[in-house]
């Protein structure tokens, strides 16, 4: 590990935007929206928080007990919300995993559910079958989801017209189009300005990519270790969640290697901010219109910002 601690110092400036130690928050992901302002999906507290530019934290919706009902802020219900996406009008979609659908939430705070059911089932076939942990979402107003149980990436029309992306269902290993792709427990997804997808594959310890016309290649990654090079040559453990900048780079939160990694788009990767110095075990990223990095550190219950400029 001595060369992850190396490589803390090419990175400009982290700080911590909120520490939640004593609060017993554990924030399992995070959004940004064209305001700086931030959305954290508090898993374990079953609840939706925002965090305004000067640090303030308030809850937009969840009264912190589990279960599903639709309503405005706390009349509202999540079971284990786990990805956050935010538009360009500010309206946060959500992976309430639990309740196997994606809900939506108004600047306002009122939560309705738009995709999925809050019975799942096994099949990768509906939008009942929904096992969702990670959400985004293209400039087309389209929501994609990673949904982890059934192994298959999603896309969500702006109507809520469900259909299958990649992924056969079944748990493997495969580079292909569409349905004939396999992953094993997709955890993150991301889309970049030309409709990229980008998938964090978490058991398969890969990093995919999925084209607009549906292919699915693996960008980085093979076996479970942590190593930095280019393409299969790297290696990661449990790849949780990513997201893109507008250079085309690729952000990953490594959680078992407790580290960020970097991933450029000829698919070098590289160690940005390592090891229990600052991170512990990230769950999730996300990048500003800036480009700056925001990481969920999950077990050290805070939110930390990677400024580069």
């Amino acid at each position: 590990m001595d060369n992850q601690t190396t490589k803390i110092k090419s990175t400009k400036k982290i700080s911590l935007i909120v520490d939640w130690k004593s609060g017993g928050d554990y924030p399992h992901s995070v959004a940004v929206d064209g305001s700086d302002n931030l959305y954290i999906a508090d898993a374990n507290n079953h609840r939706i928080k925002k965090i305004a530019p000067g640090g303030e934290v308030s809850t937009l919706a969840g009264n912190g007990e589990y279960g599903y009902q639709d309503g405005t802020g706390e009349a509202a219900q999540f079971n284990h919300p786990s990805g956050v996406a935010v538009d360009s009008s500010g309206i946060l979609y959500v992976a309430d995993y639990w309740n196997h659908c994606i809900r939506k939430i108004t600047p306002d705070g009122e939560v309705s559910t738009f995709a999925g059911s809050s019975q799942g089932n096994e099949e990768c076939t509906d939008e009942a079958a929904m096992d969702p942990k990670g959400v985004a979402l293209d400039s087309f107003g389209n929501v994609y989801v990673a949904d982890h149980t059934n192994h298959c990436v999603w896309k969500i029309s702006p109507a809520g017209e469900v259909s299958t992306i990649a992924g056969s269902g079944y748990r493997g290993y495969h580079d292909s189009f569409g349905t004939d792709a396999q992953f094993d427990s997709p955890t993150g997804v991301t889309v970049d300005s030309n409709g990229i997808l980008y998938v964090a594959d978490a058991c398969n310890q890969r990093i995919r990519k999925i084209t607009p016309g549906g292919e699915v290649i693996t960008l980085a990654g093979g076996t479970k270790g942590y190593e930095d090079g280019t393409g299969e040559a790297a290696q990661f453990n449990y790849p949780y969640s990513v997201t893109v900048d507008s250079f085309g780079n690729v952000y990953v939160a490594d959680h078992w290697n407790h580290c960020i990694r970097k991933i450029t788009p000829e698919g070098g990767v590289s160690t940005l901010a390592a090891r229990f110095n600052p991170v512990r075990n990230p769950s999730s990223v996300a990048v500003d219109a800036s480009d700056n990095l925001y990481v969920a550190d999950l077990h050290n219950r805070c939110v930390l910002k990677i400024a580069f400029k």
